[in-house]
């Protein structure tokens, strides 16, 4: 007897316009969160840019210099104020407005304004994270003097390269904190882990990227000047100015047609790798395995991210284009600096954010 004969089944693709329509609709509320966190953040930072230097933001950094000269006199420590400026042992510093934690509170503000939360529970947020992010500048500051006793280089690492990623990861920790003080139940243990957890890989992180983060910048250069190149552009020069200290800082030149242009920015925003990673790696109740893929996803973004942060600016320059104003070069930075965070929400806000399952108090 003669065995029927099978016919496979040929399994049918879907469109990659209903695959595109289904993401959307799994991740509704994360995007809604995206898009009320940018409108807020984005136009607060904005006004912030702009009245940099009103008599407001300086009478509070004026505040915030008197009182860490008094919290440094507590504690012995012979220092002079005038204004905003510190004399610390033979080094002058400027408490300018930059130094405060306006911008990792407006960051933090525009989180929780952005989280499905009644408005009682929103204001107690905004004042319990402007009380605990003023005291962790404080720190902050604190610990860049000692950077500078130690020498120029290690205030440089404090103060330039380590802290404004550590201060982002507070101003989330922070968040985190106050969304856990939302819920029922409670899972207190499990978030301090998450902060501590978050910090060590921040930190360990940080330094390795210290070390590598060069060759990766040659990578971007030798990217953005064939780019740039195809697109008749016509690079004379293009490398990385690397300063001599152990910190490597690394600047992105190009010269093209007679314009030298020097790209200073690029290196502190490329700390945002170490930002996605540390999130990620602090996440609990994920499997390694079920990170990779996630994450080699969300590096790509970040790669790309930092190539088109070089070569749009160039190709404008280069090509006579009308230049980019600096708001606008401001907010692409600022908008870097908090990608790894909006990309993290896509993989764990059913895990920490509970977007889908709060229950207030």
């Amino acid at each position: 007897m003669k065995g029927r004969s099978r016919k496979k089944k040929k399994i049918r693709k879907e469109p990659i316009g209903l695959k595109i329509k289904s993401a959307i609709a799994n991740n509704r509320q994360v995007i809604r969160f995206w898009l009320i966190f940018l409108a807020i953040l984005l136009p607060l930072h904005l006004l912030y840019s702009k009245y940099f230097d009103s008599n407001v933001l300086n009478l509070y950094a004026r505040s915030t210099a008197s009182v860490f000269s008094a919290l440094l006199r507590v504690f012995g420590v012979n220092i002079h104020t005038e204004g905003i400026r510190l004399w610390v042992k033979s080094s002058v510093l400027d408490i300018t407005p930059a130094c405060t934690n306006i911008f990792v509170f407006v960051v933090y503000a525009s989180a929780v304004l952005a989280y499905p939360a009644k408005w009682s529970k929103k204001c107690l947020g905004l004042l319990y994270g402007l009380v605990i992010t003023y005291f962790i500048n404080l720190i902050r500051l604190g610990l860049s003097v000692m950077g500078i006793g130690i020498s120029g280089q290690a205030f440089d690492l404090v103060h330039g390269f380590l802290w404004p990623m550590l201060f982002v990861i507070f101003g989330i920790a922070i968040w985190v904190w106050w969304i856990d003080w939302l819920t029922k139940p409670k899972t207190r243990t499990g978030v301090l882990l998450f902060t501590i957890k978050m910090m060590c890989w921040a930190t360990i992180f940080s330094f390795i990227w210290l070390l590598v983060s060069k060759y990766y910048m040659g990578l971007l250069l030798r990217m953005s000047a064939s780019f740039l190149n195809l697109i008749g552009c016509r690079i004379a020069e293009a490398g990385l100015a690397v300063s001599h200290s152990w910190l490597g800082k690394v600047n992105i030149l190009f010269r093209c047609r007679g314009i030298e242009l020097w790209l200073t920015w690029i290196h502190p925003l490329t700390f945002n790798i170490v930002l996605f990673i540390a999130l990620n790696l602090a996440t609990p109740n994920v499997k390694i395995k079920k990170l990779i893929r996630p994450m080699i996803v969300g590096l790509l973004i970040l790669f790309l991210v930092h190539f088109l942060r070089i070569v749009i600016p160039a190709a404008i320059v280069f090509l006579g284009m009308v230049r980019i104003p600096e708001t606008v070069l401001e907010l692409s930075n600022v908008a870097i600096i908090i990608l790894p965070f909006l990309l993290w929400l896509l993989l764990t806000y059913r895990k920490i954010i509970k977007l889908t399952k709060t229950t207030e108090r």
